[in-house]
């Protein structure tokens, strides 16, 4: 597959971006399949300084955007500094299992290394069994598993 990783822009990318997050919170199903868009626009402006997004583009399907990461820099001593989460990794059916992750994943990696970050984090699904797949494609890609996160929800 001939592929390109493109950085997303704001606001010209954003409907692109949250409806690839819809179609991934969709399959999931842990977080709801829909995203407050007015609230993400708001959200988006206040964290554009340590947000971003890439997409996978398939340069032999006429620039077809075939999957997203969504990245957030954040800071924790106990990680010596600055680093970075993938919040959200996207696959569009039928490009699954050809390298469209692994493309993102490289990307994000190597942007962390440019920024001086110390680590990238993934967060892990809570149901490891359904969610097998995903959890050896991070441990082939070199994430060592340390757990899954708790949440507080703040009010809506």
């Amino acid at each position: 597959m001939d592929l390109d990783i493109v950085q997303a822009t704001f606001p010209e990318d954003q409907e692109e971006v949250l409806d690839m997050v819809e179609a991934l919170l969709s399959e999931l199903g842990d977080e709801g399949g829909t995203v407050n868009r007015e609230g993400v626009s708001a959200a988006l402006e206040k964290c554009a300084d340590r947000c971003t997004a890439f997409f996978a583009v398939d340069k032999a399907e006429g620039g077809k955007r075939v999957g997203l990461a969504t990245v957030t820099e954040t800071f924790a001593i106990y990680a010596g500094g600055a680093y970075c989460c993938i919040d959200e990794l996207y696959v569009a059916k039928g490009y699954r299992g050809k390298g469209v992750g692994s493309a993102l994943v490289a990307r994000v990696v190597d942007t962390a290394k440019v920024r001086g970050y110390s680590r990238v984090d993934v967060t892990s699904p809570a149901d490891l069994v359904r969610h097998a797949r995903a959890l050896n494609f991070y441990e082939r890609e070199g994430f060592v598993f340390t757990g899954s996160k708790l949440k507080f929800s703040i009010g809506a």
